[in-house]
């Protein structure tokens, strides 16, 4: 059999076609459904490619917040016929140590796997050590739930006994209504208490 040259080149042209942009970079759009996920970007001009899968890693399941930069591979000849494979988050959590591994959201929560387990936002971290000791960690104040069931606190820089005095000293000036009209709130034995609470700094 005898190729004439336009049929060599239209199958070359068709091998190139496959082999090329297999695998690219977009942004994600509207993945309202969790299952699919709209393509924005795949290249300059393309139009969105709306409701393409999303590959999602056994047991895990997100949604990319919108223009988060997604891998998006092709299926098949039809170039529109894609799916997302993932998605590379530029504020993704980079302080891991070899081994260990973090989930996180957008919002700043996180949970890490590692020597034991950690829990974490912006206010404090609540862990669990390798003695299985749960541990709540804000700012200075440390609380600590043992194994076997003990609880203590460190406070070491006293914010909680601020915070304390400020709602003891608000209930003490504050106000109830009577038949006799607002009447001041008086706790006689708040000197008395609260220097006991100073004394409470473990």
């Amino acid at each position: 059999m005898i190729l004439d040259e336009s049929t060599i080149k239209r199958f070359i042209r068709q091998e190139i076609t496959r082999s090329l942009n297999v695998i690219l970079t977009a942004s994600a759009g509207d993945n309202s459904e969790v299952e699919t996920e709209t393509i924005e970007n795949l290249y300059p001009g393309s139009p969105s490619i709306p409701k393409r899968p999303v590959m999602h890693p056994y047991g895990f399941v997100s949604r990319a917040p919108s223009k988060t930069l997604s891998v998006v591979a092709r299926h098949g000849a039809d170039a529109s016929n894609r799916m997302v494979l993932g998605h590379r988050d530029k504020d993704r959590p980079t302080d891991l140590n070899e081994g260990e591994a973090i989930i996180y959201a957008a919002d700043g929560n996180q949970i890490k796997l590692g020597d034991g387990v950690t829990a974490s936002n912006d206010s404090g971290s609540f862990k669990l050590d390798a003695d299985g000791n749960w541990i709540y960690e804000a700012g200075s104040t440390t609380a600590k739930f043992t194994s076997d069931g003990k609880f203590s606190v460190t406070n070491a820089m006293g914010e909680l006994l601020t915070v304390l005095y400020t709602l003891f000293d608000e209930v003490q000036k504050a106000t109830v209504p009577t038949m006799m009209g607002p009447q001041t709130l008086i706790m006689p034995l708040f000197a008395t208490e609260f220097t006991k609470l100073e004394s409470f700094k473990e």
